[in-house]
């Protein structure tokens, strides 16, 4: 089966003809991932000019896209041999400054620095993040992507323990736990390289989550927002802790449950995704209208780092039917507290107000 001409963003790219998403194609391209890469190529754009690495690079796609639409250099690595011929293709259609390599992922981490490491595999990218680290330049930027979102969530427990030693949280906001784990573990092997770490723009959207960062020296920061989440299934309540701090009973008189250890800061940086939203012309996206959506969303969540609730879920535990997320906002602003709608979650909001008054506030709708 021959290959399909396909333009994303301001980029032509020959990619396979086979039908799906599988593991079965000889080369992989997630059409879906479109907004993904757009937001490399934003980010790439915004920090500057340098070299990239696009360490599992397939057909091509990001580290062409970023070398095309943001004028950087890019060193395009996959192991495969059909990708290997992808990939020279697509360079040529795009007349890129970019070099090939097809080395095992660690070999080609090895042999260099860069100002971009982006990392996207099918799957985990666990077994590289060590890698990915060390082949970052200080103040170079880092991309990885997790696919795995069943074991970051928890629905998986001991695949999370056993490839990112963290326990996962099956709650009301699963996703946003299992993100901030990828992003704790992440952190976790920057400080062992005595590097600092800055997430600028870190995001969960349909079958994966994706984290983007940027590192410098001194890990005292990063250490400090590496933490425990303690939540309580009886009334709700959320807390991050230190190890040492650690409660095993709720002020309810119910078992606390531990999950973590994970990132309790910022997930983006405000004034990146300022300059991100000041580029995004639609001749240079894919997708620009999601994109510019999204980046409005994650900026207003930066101003509370507590996991978001769920509406429809607090609703459930206080037994009343739920309102339109409109007139609950307007509950929270009258009561002087904070409702701000989260990407996580359609029904989904982060509040200043602990879950207590919240639970109350819902009881008193008639």
């Amino acid at each position: 089966m021959g290959n399909r001409l396909v333009k994303e963003g301001g980029t032509m790219l020959e990619v396979s003809q086979e039908p799906g998403i599988s593991k079965k194609e000889k080369v992989f391209y997630n059409p879906h991932m479109s907004l993904n890469r757009d937001f490399t190529v934003a980010l790439a754009r915004c920090v500057g000019h340098g070299i990239m690495a696009d360490a599992m690079a397939a057909t091509g796609a990001r580290g062409i896209r970023v070398a095309n639409e943001a004028g950087w250099e890019a060193d395009l690595n996959d192991f495969n041999p059909y990708a290997r011929e992808i990939i020279r293709k697509n360079i040529g259609l795009n007349n890129v400054a970019a070099n090939l390599h097809c080395l095992k992922v660690r070999e080609f981490l090895s042999s260099s620095k860069w100002d971009f490491v982006d990392l996207d595999p099918f799957g985990t990218p666990a077994p590289y993040i060590e890698a990915c680290i060390a082949a970052t330049r200080h103040r170079g930027m880092l991309g990885i992507c997790a696919t795995d979102t069943s074991a970051l969530c928890g629905t998986h427990p001991g695949a999370a323990r056993r490839k990112y030693q963290a326990q996962p949280l099956r709650s009301d906001f699963y996703n946003e736990a299992g993100l901030r784990i990828l992003m704790g573990f992440i952190a976790s092997y920057a400080v062992r390289q005595g590097r600092g770490i800055e997430f600028v723009l870190c995001h969960c959207t349909r079958h994966y989550m994706r984290c983007q960062a940027r590192l410098s020296n001194g890990p005292k920061k990063s250490v400090e927002n590496i933490k425990f989440l303690i939540y309580c299934f009886d009334c709700m309540f959320r807390d991050y802790s230190s190890l040492s701090g650690i409660s095993k009973k709720c002020s309810c008189g119910a078992p606390l449950s531990i999950a973590g250890p994970m990132w309790s800061g910022s997930f983006c940086d405000t004034d990146i995704i300022s300059a991100i939203s000041k580029g995004a012309d639609a001749a240079l996206y894919s997708q620009p209208g999601k994109m510019i959506g999204l980046l409005r969303i994650l900026d207003k969540e930066q101003e509370i780092s507590l996991p978001y609730y769920d509406l429809h879920k607090l609703c459930k535990k206080a037994k009343v039917s739920a309102p339109k997320s409109s007139y609950f906002a307007q509950m929270l602003d009258d009561a002087g507290a904070k409702y701000i709608p989260t990407h996580f979650c359609d029904t989904g909001f982060r509040t200043d107000f602990p879950s207590s008054e919240i639970l109350a506030l819902l009881k008193g709708i008639k």
